[in-house]
């Protein structure tokens, strides 16, 4: 299409029409810079935080860079999800949302003629990257607190769970053979406050012990929040330790506009859902969905080049890259 039939294209559209089209294309203008930048907030080579980066023309396609400081070079991508990886920036793009609305491996596999294998590392390189950043923002929760607990059938994908427990491997999504809470249930933690701040762990299977609360909600909740929760026994060393004003709702009846347990029975809902979707998950997998979910939450509302783009700002100034064997081995839930 050349320029004049462009041109006369855009006349025939109306002044809102216009603005939403500048919108959208000075969001695919930072968007493309933001990825072919090269500032690095810290070397990945030496560690000098602000470093000055220069090109330093181009490797198998890609950009190369030095730094000033230690005179490394290295490719642009060093530190980033995409290092080491043949495919695209659009393929990356596709997966990454593709990820975040719950779409299939297949469905992703075949929107950028790769094999399934591939989607799946990169899939879990973006779920493992999601993982590591709700680590390092060391999210507290504070204030009216709501804290309340699910369950889920392990996964039979899980390497090692059928020698462990002995069991017949079972279908993704069918039920456990056991009535009941047992060892084929997995416990899942999830805490929220009223600000938005999130939590979703999982750590043990069945019942949980008070060693097990305090692991997952020991180092997030500040002391003299308000904690509401369903009365379960192993909270009492928690609410000891914190000095926690507790509030017990075991059920529905119990609940007022302020004090309830809403925005948690929420999230289990939501994530039973995708959990179903599916069709159950590895065990080992389980926190990286988890994080996934949480980073869900946090997109509502959003169009896809939103979710790109703060993705992109949220992660520019981390080094946040894996390898094959980390995607495999790092972050396990090993239960």
């Amino acid at each position: 299409m050349n320029q004049t039939a462009l041109t006369s294209y855009i006349d025939r559209l109306t002044d809102f029409q216009k603005e939403r089209l500048i919108k959208e294309i000075m969001d695919f203008i930072e968007f493309n810079d933001v990825v072919q930048s090269t500032h690095y907030s810290i070397c990945p080579y030496c560690g000098v935080e602000e470093p000055k980066i220069i090109r330093k023309g181009f490797l198998n396609g890609k950009q190369r860079v030095q730094c000033q400081q230690c005179n490394h070079k290295f490719v642009h991508t060093l530190g980033k999800l995409r290092v080491d990886s043949h495919q695209s920036e659009a393929s990356w793009s596709t997966v990454i949302l593709d990820t975040l609305n719950a779409v299939s491996l297949l469905d992703t596999a075949a929107k950028i003629n790769c094999s399934a294998d591939t989607v799946f590392h990169m899939r879990h390189k973006f779920l493992l990257c999601l993982q590591t950043q709700l680590i390092q923002d060391s999210q507290s929760l504070e204030g009216i607190i709501e804290m309340d607990k699910t369950y889920v059938s392990d996964g039979a994908g899980a390497k090692g769970i059928k020698r462990i427990t002995r069991r017949k491997a079972r279908r993704h999504g069918e039920s456990a053979k056991k009535r009941g809470l047992s060892k084929e249930k997995l416990c899942i933690f999830m805490g929220s406050n009223r600000l938005g701040a999130e939590i979703a762990h999982c750590v043990n299977r069945a019942k949980p012990t008070s060693q097990e609360v305090i692991d997952v909600f020991g180092s997030v909740i500040k002391e003299k929040s308000l904690f509401i929760n369903d009365g379960l026994f192993s909270n009492y060393d928690l609410i000891k330790q914190k000095q926690l004003p507790s509030m017990v709702v075991s059920d529905h009846h119990e609940y007022t506009k302020v004090i309830h347990l809403n925005t948690v029975n929420n999230m289990h809902s939501g994530f039973k859902q995708l959990y179903r979707h599916y069709r159950g998950v590895s065990t080992k997998y389980l926190n990286r969905y988890l994080a996934l979910y949480i980073f869900m939450r946090r997109f509502i509302g959003m169009d896809d080049q939103e979710k790109l783009m703060v993705f992109l700002h949220r992660t520019k100034d981390s080094i946040l890259s894996f390898t094959k064997l980390e995607v495999k081995t790092r972050n396990l839930l090993l239960i």
